[in-house]
């Protein structure tokens, strides 16, 4: 009893338990004697009523079972072994801990298995794709890359989204990917993507809000861009009929809005587009060209309605192209033109000029010949609508009113047809960068309608009196149409077979032009990586070896890149009119120029739409100019860092070390004097590629004369870091990527800076992951740790390298907590990324993989040794 009282005294506490020795007497005396209330009710005092007392011998009856059984519960391990001994206690320990254990253990196995994750990685990526306000840039690489992995399809894709709207955004924007960096290839990927948003797109309807309306004409000037590129690249029928298709849709949107003017909608810029692609397709009869006219041209109609006077007001800007220029009216008198035009009615076509050059102040230098959409684009739809009977006056009209010939309208009309960035730049893809707008009538020009334009301009020449002038200005344009012509077929992956002809005609010609006319000095337009205007002989542009032209052909203070085709060179080559054409010193050093221009579109191939030069082509160009000792005379450094690392790519070292013989180690860093963020990157990188072909190769010495032309720690490290992840990527010698590692270590120590941006730090860092992430992952955190340069970029890499040696698990760790969405699909694609660069290349996707953004490609970044 006194036990009993302390212990409820105490609040039940456990510190006032039964010890073992008590517990024991009492248990059994409680098994005994079997106390009930009524027999402890006569042990309480005789003052107490019986009832008050019955009630309390209860409470200490239940008191006492509870202080029995509570103490019993504290000693119950001390009485198990007790009993069985402590051997035999633990081996049940043991196994009730495996079997508890086991089951997390087992889950989270499975949790981290590829098949699960794959699963995962499945999921994560058809809920990026329902994201609405994710810009494609971010959800449709991640898409890119598990149809290369086969975990998905594009019908698996689609039908994972929910919403209509969303479905034709992804559709169009997996497309756009698809084309612009595989160009016609995954041809079935392509073709089904296309097909598929074509459809979707038929679903839509002419109703809904003017914010609905303007966004769903968007979705079809979006996907007007993207099968305009596919059929460019790939003449195919199906593709050329899905261009057709969706002409017609917009045709028929674009002529309802213009009937109905839906109150509240403004989008003139979509409407325009939608009109345009109408007009470039031929899709409009007569007669609706008719009920166009009738509703918005002036000329016809003397009664505007309001809507017409808001959304045409003469100080609206229609903005096209990527400097804000723009014409007024909000571009009513150019889609006024292209409608005259189809009508075959030069007199009012040269009205809507009237009004467009009294307004040019919207223009670039107040010209409106320079804007991104001119009156070339106007002839264009002369030939398209087969009124070409009347293009002679409206050309004669229009020079007449700027003060230019016929011949330089026409030359600058074909020299429009040239891809350069800015018609990448019509897609809808990149965020960030902001869509530009323009009409694409000459672009995705057929070839027919480009022959019939160099006819017209070979027609003018021709009417040339001075004979230097009108051999030298033949010869150029023969060029420049075999140039553009073979340009068009190799992104087609074709050849074509009438640049010879045309090229033998540009020298005949050539040749007939006095040597003291050739001689004079002209100014002419230079490239972006030169100056703007340069003064050079009247041959270069014939022997400069592309396509050139005295003017700008592109929007003026736009990127301009003189690389287009090695078709001039290799005719040349072919016949043996090198030595004919090329003579003096100052002649060859055209091929230095040539080749910067070549190293910027490599570095931007899949915005600037060019290829490689073929190998056998570069082999035959460096095998006449060695002969020509020409690289006593220009810097030809990049064609042999082309060729070295092609002949390794082909596993020829051999060849590539009498290629690297060629290389003037010297005058390496005269690539890095461009002002120019591209080229020096992707220079950088060949360089990198090359020391870590030469160490894979026991070429230490050749790796480290590479090395040592750079001073800067940062450039040094960088390097050794990025030569280390190439050879760990491409599965070779693991001693000589951790051997290049701990050189990038060194160089990376050597500098005590932490103020400055050391982006070596993220190259060495990827480099240790690459080689063994489980092993590294901590010294390349603590690496990239103290660094400025952001950390993303690294830990992205860091996914990469992972999945690159197959534990998607962890790859799929690595991403941070509380990352945007945005940040999460960069982190996806790195993660499937990875996982594809342990695995064969499907060879439908080569191309696609091959044009690939640089930023993709590789981590590396110049820093100027100047500063």
């Amino acid at each position: 009893e006194q036990q009993l009282n302390r212990w409820v005294a105490s609040g039940k506490s456990g510190d006032f338990l039964l010890p073992i020795g008590p517990l024991t007497y009492f248990e059994n005396w409680f098994k005994t004697a079997k106390p009930n209330a009524h027999w402890i009710a006569r042990y309480l005092p005789e003052e107490i009523d019986q009832e008050k007392k019955l009630s309390k011998a209860k409470q200490v009856l239940s008191h006492s079972q509870e202080f029995v059984s509570r103490s019993a519960r504290k000693h119950v391990v001390t009485r198990a072994i007790m009993r069985y001994g402590p051997k035999r206690i633990a081996i049940v320990i043991g196994l009730i801990a495996i079997i508890t254990l086991s089951s997390f253990a087992v889950r989270n196995y499975f949790r981290r298995q590829n098949d699960f994750v794959l699963k995962t990685l499945k999921s994560k990526t058809l809920t990026l794709a329902n994201t609405p306000k994710l810009s494609p840039e971010f959800p449709i690489p991640a898409i890119t890359e598990e149809l290369i992995l086969g975990n998905l399809t594009i019908p698996e894709l689609i039908d994972g989204i929910s919403d209509l709207r969303q479905k034709i955004k992804i559709g169009t924007g997996l497309a756009t990917l698809l084309v612009t960096q595989g160009r016609y290839e995954p041809k079935k990927e392509i073709l089904q993507s296309l097909a598929i948003t074509d459809s979707l797109l038929e679903q839509l309807g002419l109703t809904g809000s003017s914010r609905e309306l303007s966004e769903e004409l968007r979705m079809i000037n979006d996907y007007k861009v993207t099968a305009g590129f596919a059929s460019y690249f790939n003449p195919d029928t199906a593709l050329a009929s899905l261009v057709l298709h969706n002409a017609k849709r917009a045709a028929h949107w674009s002529l309802q809005i213009l009937k109905e003017q839906p109150q509240g909608f403004t989008d003139i810029q979509g409407l325009s587009l939608a009109l345009d692609n109408g007009i470039n397709n031929k899709i409009f009869s007569p007669d609706e060209i008719n009920q166009l006219l009738k509703i918005i041209s002036p000329f016809e109609n003397n009664s505007a309605t309001p809507w017409l006077d808001s959304n045409y007001n003469r100080d609206k800007l229609l903005v096209r192209g990527g400097n804000s220029y723009g014409q007024k009216f909000n571009g009513l008198y150019q889609d006024l033109a292209y409608l005259y035009a189809a009508e075959g009615k030069p007199e009012r076509v040269l009205q809507c000029m009237d009004t467009i050059l009294r307004y040019q102040e919207s223009y670039y230098q107040n010209d409106y010949s320079t804007h991104i959409e001119n009156a070339s684009n106007i002839a264009a739809v002369f030939y398209t609508y087969g009124t070409t009977n009347q293009l002679y006056p409206f050309v004669q009209g229009y020079c007449k009113r700027k003060n230019i010939t016929a011949l330089e309208f026409y030359n600058r009309l074909v020299s429009r047809a040239l891809m350069e960035f800015d018609t990448y730049s019509n897609i809808d893809f990149y965020g960030g960068t902001g869509q530009q707008f323009s009409n694409l009538n000459i672009k995705f020009s057929s070839d027919d309608m480009l022959s019939f334009f160099f006819a017209k301009l070979k027609e003018e020449i021709l009417k040339i009196k001075d004979n230097n002038e009108r051999n030298l200005t033949l010869a150029l344009i023969l060029k420049n149409e075999a140039i553009l012509f073979s340009y068009r077929m190799e992104m087609r992956g074709m050849a074509y077979t009438g640049s010879d002809q045309l090229i033998q005609d540009a020298f005949e010609r050539y040749q007939l032009v006095s040597k003291e006319y050739l001689e004079e000095s002209v100014s002419i337009t230079g490239s972006n990586i030169g100056a703007n205007m340069i003064t050079m002989p009247r041959k270069f542009m014939f022997l400069y070896p592309d396509y050139r032209v005295p003017f700008f052909p592109f929007e003026p203070r736009r990127l301009q890149n003189c690389f287009q085709s090695p078709a001039f060179i290799n005719y040349i080559l072919d016949h043996d009119l090198f030595d004919k054409l090329y003579v003096t010193p100052d002649e060859i050093k055209y091929f230095g120029l040539w080749l910067l221009d070549y190293q910027q579109a490599m570095f931007y191939r899949d915005g600037s739409v060019h290829d490689r030069m073929p190998d056998g082509f570069l082999e035959r160009l460096a095998s006449k100019l060695e002969e020509r000792k020409a690289d006593q005379l220009a810097d030809l450094n990049i064609l042999y860092l082309h060729l070295c690392s092609n002949a390794f790519d082909l596993q020829h070292p051999d060849k590539a070390l009498a290629y690297f013989k060629h290389i003037q180690v010297d005058k390496l860093l005269n690539l890095f004097q461009i002002n120019d963020f591209s080229i020096n990157n992707y220079s950088f990188g060949m360089i990198g590629k090359l020391i870590a072909e030469l160490t894979v190769n026991k070429h230490f010495d050749l790796a480290y004369s590479l090395i040592n032309v750079f001073k800067k720690e940062i450039n040094r490290s960088s390097l050794y870091g990025y030569a280390s992840q190439l050879i760990s990527l491409h599965q070779q010698s693991a001693e000589s990527a951790q051997q290049l590692v701990d050189s990038a270590r060194m160089e990376m120590r050597r500098l005590d800076k932490p103020d400055i941006f050391q982006t070596n730090r993220h190259d060495v860092a990827i480099a240790l992951m690459y080689i063994n992430p489980g092993k590294n992952s901590k010294e390349a955190y603590r690496t990239i740790k103290n660094a400025l340069f952001p950390k993303f970029d690294a830990i992205t890499r860091f996914s990469r390298a992972y999945a690159f040696h197959g534990n998607l698990y962890q790859a799929q760790q690595q991403a941070p907590a509380l990352i945007s969405t945005a940040d999460k699909a960069y982190f996806l694609q790195e993660t499937i990324m990875g996982l594809n660069l342990s695995k064969a290349l499907n060879k439908a996707w080569k191309k696609f993989k091959d044009n690939e953004p640089f930023f993709y490609r590789s981590f590396l970044f110049y820093q100027n040794e100047n500063q």
